[in-house]
Formats: structure tokens, sequence, C-alpha cells
């Protein structure tokens, strides 16, 4: 029994249970996964946007249909232009420009969460386990926003297992999908 007034006693330390510790650690293994995948999904759509732009550009041009005139093909000047003006709607209703910006937002938003995850996970065995599931709990808010913003966008199971596979590589861990 020591002789210190109960404040100046040291308290033991209490840590986080096995359960509470894997589920920080699978938050941070989701943040670091949506975070690539975002990244990889915005990366093909600015590719998408690119090419039917340069198709558009190139079946439009004032040169293509010049030697199209200049060679009599009026048939395939009609079709050119039929072309062209499917590809403007396409691009006008798909809307990809403003897609990849919102994935390349949501790329972003799920990095950072990844990062405070990451600074928690580092601090979980020394910080008080009530600081670090009330941030951990904060953190949870903010990724249910990004998710709810996720279901408007487009899914790719393709690039899930690739983000997921990296995750693993990144991570030193085995791959099950």
């Amino acid at each position: 029994m020591s002789l210190l007034p109960v404040r100046y006693q040291a308290t033991p330390i209490v840590r986080l249970t096995a359960g509470q510790r894997r589920q920080l650690w699978d938050s941070l293994l989701d943040a670091d996964m949506s975070a690539r995948y975002w990244r990889h999904l915005a990366r093909c759509y600015s590719r998408y946007d690119m090419i039917l732009r340069a198709a558009v550009l190139c079946i439009s041009s004032g040169a293509v249909m010049s030697l199209l005139l200049w060679l009599e093909l009026g048939w395939v000047l009609r079709v050119l232009t039929v072309l062209t003006a499917c590809l403007s709607a396409i691009s006008l209703v798909s809307n990809i420009a403003s897609r990849t910006e919102t994935m390349m937002d949501l790329a972003g938003k799920w990095t950072a969460l990844m990062n405070a995850h990451e600074n928690l996970w580092h601090v979980v065995d020394t910080g008080y386990p009530e600081t670090v599931l009330a941030r951990y709990g904060e953190l949870q808010t903010s990724e249910i926003e990004l998710i709810r913003a996720e279901c408007r966008l487009p899914f790719s199971e393709r690039l899930v297992r690739r983000a997921y596979d990296e995750v693993c590589r990144s991570r030193g861990l085995a791959s099950s999908l």
C-alpha cells in the first residue's frame, strides 16, 4: 500500500481490447484501399475523357472534312457528322470530367482519413483508451460521409481487387481475394 495520496499514485494503464484493436486496424486498411481505388478509377475516367475529347476533335476537324469533300466521299462525311454528334452527346450525358473530379476529391479525403487512422494506430498502445476510442468514433463519422458520396459513382470490381492487392503488398499481408 502506498503512502502517497491517491491523486499521486500511478494508475494502471488500461489497453484496448483485441477486438477494438482489430476494428481500428481494419478501418486503416479500408481507408488505404479506398484511397487507392478512387485514384485508380479517377485515372481511368480521366483517360476516357481525354480519348473522347480527342476523338471528337479529330473527327470534327476541318482538315478531315476538307479531305472528305476533296475525295468526294459525301456519305462518309455524313457518317462522321453523326458520329461526332453522338460522341458529343455521350460526353455531355456521362459528365466524365465532373465525375473524375469527384473521384479525385474522394481519393484525397480517403487518403486524409487513412493518415488519421495511421496516426491513431501509432498511439494505440501509448494513449488513453478513451481518447483513442473517441477519436476513432470521429473518424468513423467521416468514413460514413465518404461512403454516402460514393453511392452515386461507378464501381469496378477489377479495380477493387487491384487496390486490395496493393494494400496487402504494401503492408506485408497475405492476399486472400
